[in-house]
């Protein structure tokens, strides 16, 4: 007997998948709105939460590949949303901070991001989505290096866990 993968309503990949693709969807209009893309929107969102942060911890923050992450904060940038400076004391690397226009820019977007959040998790009770965002923590470094995995525990947005219990 051929062993073959298990049908797809108990296969976790698919699952996360289509939840991430229809997640995604909602999202991209969102953004859409606001002239942003999903990549620059959760680089708003960081740095909203963390102030200043260096640009190398930028992609494995966002959960983006760093070319990915270039494009976002060049957009950024030109937009005026970020800016950068030196990191003290290793003038080869950079922190990137959100100026007044781009914390702006992301106060607007929250409205929209809290709605799409309590659409999300409506049919859920608060112990569920607690519980969701335990095993979504566990889950999201499985694959990732130690160094990515530490980088995407650090910028989880302040009061991440406060706010998705909600």
């Amino acid at each position: 007997m051929r062993q073959g993968l298990p049908g797809y309503s108990t296969y976790l990949p698919h699952n996360i998948e289509q939840l991430s693709e229809m997640v995604s969807a909602i999202a991209a209009a969102a953004h859409d709105a606001h002239g942003l893309t999903a990549t620059e929107w959760r680089i708003l969102a960081m740095l909203s939460a963390h102030g200043r942060v260096p640009q190398k911890d930028i992609a494995a923050g966002v959960g983006v590949e760093k070319v990915v992450a270039w494009r976002a904060i060049t957009s950024l940038r030109k937009k005026r949303f970020v800016s950068r400076q030196f990191c003290e004391g290793d003038y080869r690397a950079y922190d990137l901070f959100l100026t007044e226009a781009g914390r702006h820019k992301f106060e607007d977007t929250v409205p929209v991001a809290r709605e799409r959040e309590a659409a999300l998790i409506a049919g859920l009770t608060r112990d569920e989505v607690r519980r969701l965002c335990e095993l979504l923590k566990k889950l999201a470094p499985a694959e990732a290096s130690d160094d990515e995995a530490e980088a995407f525990s650090s910028h989880l947005p302040a009061g991440f866990e406060q706010a998705s219990a909600a």
